[in-house]
């Protein structure tokens, strides 16, 4: 026993290190089978093994009493038992972490692993990286029961069972300020009457209770196979309730008589035998549910409220994914009107007649669109397919997705397209390989609903497009810049033309580009005259370069031929100069998008 009984203002502290504790008992009705800590003293316990320890009344292997603090690392606990409450420890008006423990076949009539009694302002207790197997409680709490704040992170509870309530966790509320957090932790096959896994009581006011990141799989109750929260105010954000069973009602989550959220949650094969397969809200004040999903959940006996059921309770179910559960996915079985808007049924055109019962509002509700961007291409071309679940069936575009992350099936009458998967309502993919004139339809299937949309696929023109001329721009004037002189000829696009050619098509694409007409160049024969002039260096600024460009195509409309030199202000500016001049006008424009405010000769 370590204990200190007020008598002096220091207070003892000590470690225990890598010790073991087999078939010891505290006889009697006395507790703390192993180890007592009491009053204000502190225990370190770390790396130690308890096994077969027995308590007659509580804290089969450790008790910790009256503001003691108690800390637990690295140690494992196996087949110990109280005959009262704390089968492995038992934590009473103080403190205690417990981190990186298993916990393994304890017993006890309340809390089959661990007991928590936080009664005294700053005490509590949290369960770090901890495993929990087949802890038993006779009545609740089969691997830990909780009264005060308790935050659990990181842990794991399996075959865990409690007679009464809480198959895996029994928590209540203390006193007001008492709060539960339950953090990225497992819960699979525990059972229990009430709440399968989890079972959360507030009988004076509502005690907070944060379940986040956390999978219950195949646990088992007469109420709440995954949970019941009942006079709690219970958030649940990002948890997987999954093939959960209530042999009576609320396969995956029940709410009595507190408010319940329920955010970004999944509620897969859930069962119970009368209503509510995946949430059963009964006699709550709330019931808040937004960006689930619901698939596969079973009310067997009624088929009514396969996924969410509610009875006088102000419940609303908003931007959920509610497919493939059979009979009516939600019912109202008395009370105000259920407000199921903005939800995502798996089809455009969902028959309400058999997916809601009772008094349910569910219109408008969400479906899928699919959208071509641009709508017409030219041949050679692409668009950009956009699936989405963000418009509802009066054509309203929405902010907040709907839950769906599967793949959207792209498929298309020509050219190719690739799946793509949902991310934050929408999907999108490329279509490409247009190689043929006409009309092409685009698909989209997800879940129940197939969408199309129309792209135009229209003949390329036989022209040369500006973007093909500035590329060979670009190269003829670096051609320029390393040899002095010009090449004896150009590829633009896949055909080669002459010197005499290219000045063509490069003054006519500066005349056209200067007058908004982005329109392709064709290309004609151009015959070559020589090049002669000498000119002194200058700038020519932009209007002087266009009325020149001008000029140059007005005298090859003429002459059919190049001319020798144009006459400047500088000079007589040589044909191979011309050349050079109007590559780096239009090399300018393909990497600018405009042309250059002036020019060197």
């Amino acid at each position: 026993m370590i204990t200190n009984y007020g008598s002096s203002m220091t207070y003892p502290t000590v470690t225990i290190n890598n010790s073991h504790f087999e078939n010891n008992t505290a006889n009697g009705g006395t507790s703390g089978g192993a180890l007592y800590n009491d009053f204000y003293a502190t225990m370190i316990v770390d790396s130690c093994t308890f096994i077969n320890n027995t308590a007659f009344n509580m804290g089969g292997a450790v008790y910790s009493y009256y503001e003691g603090n108690l800390t637990v690392i690295n140690s494992t606990f196996l087949g110990n038992s109280a005959e009262n409450i704390g089968g492995a420890i038992h934590s009473e008006h103080g403190s205690a972490d417990i981190i990186n423990c298993t916990f393994a076949e304890n017993t006890a009539y309340n809390g089959g692993a661990i007991f928590n009694w936080a009664s005294l302002p700053g005490s509590g207790m949290k369960v770090i990286s901890s495993t929990f197997t087949s802890n038993r409680a006779g009545n609740s709490g089969g691997a830990i029961y909780s009264a005060g704040d308790l935050s659990v992170t990181d842990s794991t509870f399996h075959d865990s069972s409690a007679v009464i309530f809480g198959g895996a966790l029994y928590l209540s509320k203390y006193s007001d300020g008492d709060r539960v957090e339950i953090e990225a932790s497992s819960f699979t096959s525990s059972s229990s009457r009430y709440g399968g896994a989890i079972y959360a009581l507030s009988t004076s006011g509502n005690m907070p209770v944060s379940v986040n990141r956390c999978n219950l799989q195949a646990n088992s109750a007469w109420y709440g196979g995954g949970a019941t929260f009942s006079g709690v105010n219970a958030t649940v954000t990002g948890c997987n309730f999954t093939e959960n069973l209530a042999s009576e009602h609320a396969g995956g989550i029940r709410n009595d008589y507190g408010e319940l959220k329920v955010r970004n949650s999944t509620f897969t094969g859930n069962r119970a035998h009368y209503g509510a397969g995946g949430i059963g809200s009964l006699q709550a004040s709330l019931a808040d549910i937004s960006g689930c999903t619901f698939t596969g959940n079973v009310a067997e006996t009624w088929h009514l409220g396969s996924a969410v059921l509610s009875y006088l309770t102000e419940t609303r179910i908003n931007f959920c994914r509610i497919i493939d559960n059979p009979d009516a996915d939600v019912y109202c079985e008395d009370g105000q009107t259920v407000d199921a808007r903005y939800n995502w049924w798996g089809s455009n055109s969902p028959d309400f007649t058999e997916l809601t019962a009772g008094d349910v509002t569910s219109t408008p509700w969400i479906i899928l669109t699919v959208t071509a961007d641009p709508s017409s291409v030219r041949t050679g071309g692409t668009s950009l397919i956009r699936a989405d679940l963000l418009h509802d069936s009066e054509g309203v575009l929405h902010s907040t997705p709907v839950p769906c992350t599967g793949p959207v099936d792209f498929h298309s009458s020509a050219g190719s397209i690739d799946d793509a998967s949902m991310v934050l309502g929408s999907a999108t993919s490329t279509l490409r390989n247009l190689n043929t004139a006409g009309t092409v339809r685009v698909f989209a299937a997800l879940d129940n609903q197939v969408v199309s949309t129309t792209v135009n696929v229209t003949a390329a023109s036989s022209g040369i497009t500006l973007k093909q001329l500035a590329a060979a721009a670009a190269w003829v004037r670096n051609y320029h810049a390393r040899h002095r002189t010009l090449p004896s000829g150009v590829r633009v696009g896949a055909v080669n033309y002459s010197m005499a050619q290219f000045l063509d098509l490069l003054v006519r694409g500066t005349v056209q580009i200067s007058s908004g007409n982005l329109n392709p160049l064709k290309p004609r024969a151009v015959g070559y005259g020589g090049s002669t002039g000498i000119h002194s260096n200058g700038r020519l600024y932009r209007s002087a370069y266009v009325n020149l460009a001008v000029t140059l195509r007005n005298f090859i409309n003429t002459s059919g031929r190049a001319p020798r030199y144009a006459l400047t202000g500088y000079g007589r500016v040589s044909f191979v100069k011309l050349v050079y001049c109007y590559s780096n006008i239009i090399g300018f424009y393909g990497s600018n998008g405009s042309l250059p405010r002036y020019v060197l000769i």
